[in-house]
């Protein structure tokens, strides 16, 4: 998890130098989804790209994460309410 953390704070070190850094953005997203954390990976890639439509392959990506976070969802026990 080291390089990870690594990762995540080099990305952020650099979007807070350049906040329009779409392949800082671009990397958050995957440290995310490698941490598990779909919403995360899901806010950074939407920023990626708006920022950059270029990297419009990553779209795929993007709708595999958020479809792949809805089923998790889907499969986790809900609580009685």
């Amino acid at each position: 998890m080291g390089n990870l953390d690594q990762a995540m704070a080099s990305y952020s070190r650099a979007v807070d130098m350049k906040a329009d850094y779409a392949l800082a953005h671009n990397n958050m997203a995957l440290v995310h989804i490698l941490r598990a954390d779909f919403d995360a990976a899901a806010e950074c890639l939407e920023k990626a790209l708006v920022l950059d439509p270029a990297l419009d392959c990553n779209i795929d990506l993007l709708d595999f994460v958020l479809d792949f976070f809805s089923s998790m969802r889907n499969l986790m026990p809900q609580p009685n309410v």
